[in-house]
């Protein structure tokens, strides 16, 4: 997955048709922006584990209807 690009600083897929997983995230260590805005991203579960993350976009999303995972709330701004 993408999260193995160790410059990889913002991951803006928006408006595109895909799903993704968070899995491999912790080790995109400079990732600080993720925008999924209208894609059909069913789960967040993972995304909390991205350790520089500060800027999560995920609107227009139905996440399969699944609540929003707790550690979406601690991300740090």
């Amino acid at each position: 997955m993408v999260f193995h690009l160790s410059g990889l600083k913002k991951l803006d897929i928006r408006q595109n048709d895909v799903d993704m997983t968070f899995s491999g995230i912790e080790e995109a260590g400079n990732l600080s922006e993720i925008d999924l805005s209208e894609t059909l991203v069913k789960s967040l579960v993972g995304v909390g584990k991205a350790p520089s993350l500060r800027v999560l976009r995920a609107h227009k999303n139905p996440f399969g209807w699944q609540p929003v995972p707790e550690e979406v709330f601690d991300l740090r701004t």
